[in-house]
């Protein structure tokens, strides 16, 4: 824990900000928990946890539920109207 307390921090703003995410969410989930603490071997599981995502950092996909509904109903108007979600986003993936 400590090695991993002490370690450098980066300079690279979007790493900052995606790391600090993780620990946030990490933190969120202990307070959750029984007690609000984390026991030694808690925090040694949940530092690997981080480590692990630090090797391959990676976001996860959005929910989107309105767009999945919409392609659920009928996939050829969604993917064939201008005005539909399913559009809307695919324009937003080209720009």
């Amino acid at each position: 824990m400590h090695q991993l307390l002490s370690g450098d921090i980066s300079t690279e703003a979007a790493r900052n900000s995606w790391e600090r995410q993780v620990w946030e969410e990490v933190l969120a989930d202990r307070k959750e928990q029984r007690g609000a603490r984390g026991t030694l071997k808690w925090w040694t599981a949940a530092a690997t946890e981080v480590k692990g995502f630090l090797k391959a950092p990676a976001y996860q996909g959005p929910e989107l539920p309105h767009l999945r509904a919409e392609l659920n109903a009928d996939s050829d108007e969604a993917l064939h109207n201008p005005n539909s979600l399913t559009r809307v986003f695919l324009d937003s993936l080209k720009t």
